[in-house]
């Protein structure tokens, strides 16, 4: 029997009307230029609900790889690391989602990295209890909104999951998982739903190598849809995740209290 092994190791410029034409109607111009804030773009774009990356209208991997790069995070604790992805933004805190084995020794001493190489503490809000899943919390307090702007949560759409049957392509990527950087992973999807003894549940089951570190990594498909979380994978170069209606499950009831 195959073993499952943890990878865990705007600026607005505003002109009401042209400046020559105002002074022909003899009107008393004030500035023609307001600006806003960092602060103040960031606030825009969680109350509008546009901090979600970009995805590609067709497959695209090159260009689904450069546009969700930015919501994944390395998570360092107690001796161990892993990754991550960023769930949600909200105005006063970055919800990340993991694996529980992940989180199992996260404290006070422990840290994430984002994209741009930002290190910040968190707090584990809470871990499933069967499922590989488990959430942290970043505050935004002390990270400069025009980082905080380079920032996107990864986009997760239920019929994404749906659509993607036996052999649709995916990939990984994994910030820092060797010597030489980033790296990015493809595989196909063999099977969204078979049962793993090893997890005791339904799984996402796929044909793609994994490196120590990657437990954690967001699946995505090739137009840039988070589908699933890496959580192991073999020795014969086959991955399990945990699927995306499982983690959205785990969110709801963790993170939102429902």
């Amino acid at each position: 029997m195959k073993q499952f092994l943890f990878f865990g190791y705007l600026i607005l410029l505003t002109a009401l009307l042209p400046e020559s034409a105002a002074r022909a109607a003899g009107q008393s111009m004030g500035r023609l230029i307001q600006s806003t804030t960092f602060e103040e773009d960031y606030q825009a774009l969680v109350y509008l609900g546009l901090t979600e990356t970009p995805v590609s209208g067709e497959e695209n991997p090159k260009q689904a790889f450069e546009n969700v790069r930015c919501s994944a995070v390395r998570i360092f604790g107690n001796g161990y690391y892993g990754s991550g992805s960023i769930y949600e933004m909200k105005e006063d805190e970055i919800i990340i989602a993991t694996n529980r084995h992940v989180l199992r020794d996260f404290d006070e001493e422990s840290y994430v990295t984002f994209s741009n190489g930002r290190c910040e503490g968190g707090r584990v809000i809470g871990c499933a209890k069967k499922a590989d899943v488990g959430f942290l919390s970043v505050p935004t307090g002390n990270i400069p909104c025009e980082e905080l702007l380079g920032f996107r949560n990864v986009r997760r759409r239920q019929e994404a999951y749906e659509e993607a049957e036996k052999n649709t392509g995916f990939f990984m990527i994994d910030l820092t998982g060797d010597a030489h950087g980033e790296a990015y992973l493809e595989g196909k999807v063999l099977d969204k739903r078979k049962y793993l003894t090893d997890y005791d549940m339904e799984m996402l089951y796929g044909d793609c190598r994994a490196l120590p570190g990657m437990s954690g990594s967001g699946i995505f498909d090739f137009c840039g849809n988070y589908i699933g979380m890496l959580s192991g994978g073999t020795n014969q170069g086959e991955i399990a995740g945990v699927p995306l209606p499982e983690i959205e499950r785990e969110y709801r009831l963790l993170v939102c209290g429902n």
